[in-house]
């Protein structure tokens, strides 16, 4: 890694930390240097504004998520137990969230906001996709449904879901996501799937 990429990672870095805690209008471009210990010079020979470093931040923090959905998905070999991991790790990530962050992206960095629900709306489809044809593969779920269909109703439900809670705007916790992926699991379980769902679920 060059000397200016790491420099750039540290910056976004820190700003990752700051905008979580603090929310993102409240972090101005010096609020990043000074915890970094840099000139205001510095941080703009690596980005142009903080629309730039805000875009990086948001960016890289959902390339880390995406990266560990895409781990469970390679480590864990049965197509129900990927969702069920799944589930508690997005959980854990909601749980961390603090809503002014994503309240000050959609109000005050729309474009960005907008890029980021395409993005992550494309990912989680392509990764139900997958998964629903490894569970027909393994004799897990029906064949009786429209895979795209299924796979892009489910995306929009979990994405609306997670985005509610991220900016504090909806009435249920982040445990409510594990609901909605056994929800979808019932949909589309044969009797096989069915009972390795009941037997591998914990209910709390």
């Amino acid at each position: 890694m060059t000397e200016r990429a790491e420099l750039s990672q540290r910056i976004i870095e820190t700003a990752e930390k700051l905008y979580f805690d603090c929310g993102i209008k409240a972090v101005s471009m010096d609020d990043v240097c000074q915890q970094l210990g840099i000139s205001k010079k510095t941080i703009y020979q690596v980005f142009k504004d903080k629309e730039s470093l805000v875009k990086d931040v948001v960016f890289n923090h959902f390339e880390q998520i995406e990266s560990e959905i895409s781990r469970i998905e390679s480590q864990e070999s049965h197509p129900i137990k990927q969702l069920l991991l799944t589930a508690e790790f997005a959980i854990e990530q909601l749980s961390k969230v603090n809503p002014v962050m994503n309240q000050d992206l959609k109000k005050y960095h729309p474009n960005i906001y907008s890029e980021m629900v395409s993005n992550r709306g494309a990912f989680i489809e392509n990764h139900l996709l997958k998964n629903i044809q490894l569970g027909r593969e393994l004799g897990c779920y029906r064949l009786n449904f429209n895979s795209e269909a299924i796979a892009q109703a489910f995306s929009l439900l979990l994405y609306a879901t997670t985005d509610a809670i991220s900016r504090g705007e909806s009435k249920f916790q982040p445990k409510i996501i594990d609901d909605i992926i056994v929800y979808h699991l019932r949909g589309i379980t044969n009797e096989k799937g069915t009972i390795f769902l009941e037997t591998n679920h914990t209910h709390e």
